[in-house]
């Protein structure tokens, strides 16, 4: 494979573990640092209406109620692979509510472009069977 698009598969997985880095530590402002300007989240919510969030105003609400929602939010990453301009993260997460651990998985679909993030999409599962 050439090194220039090795770099461009580099890049995505890197922009991906920098997310769930940014995450993990609720650097919000570097998270935003990640985003492209047209950057789209799709969060793992259940209505299309309800869970796409465009732009950094609507991004930066996504996560500052996602980061009160999920007090302690922890990801880690248990898969990781790319290829060109898109990556695939598999992550378990956990969190305390109401006193008892709460855990997730899920995985980011992240599109990069021109080394930064352009689209993310957020899948879970619950293991509640929903």
């Amino acid at each position: 494979m050439s090194p220039i698009k090795m770099q461009r598969i580099e890049s995505g997985l890197r922009l991906a573990l920098d997310l769930v880095s940014f995450i993990n530590t609720r650097a919000l402002g570097s998270i935003l640092g990640l985003l492209s300007e047209g950057c789209v989240v799709e969060s793992e919510g259940r209505a299309p209406s309800d869970s796409v969030f465009k732009g950094a105003a609507e991004i930066r609400g996504y996560f500052v109620a996602l980061f009160a929602k999920k007090k302690g939010l922890v990801l880690r990453v248990e898969e990781l692979f790319g290829f060109g301009h898109r990556c695939v993260a598999a992550w378990e997460g956990g969190w305390e509510e109401n006193g008892s651990r709460q855990t997730l998985r899920g995985i980011f679909i992240v599109q990069e472009k021109n080394d930064k993030i352009d689209k993310v999409s957020i899948y879970t599962k619950s293991g509640k069977g929903e």
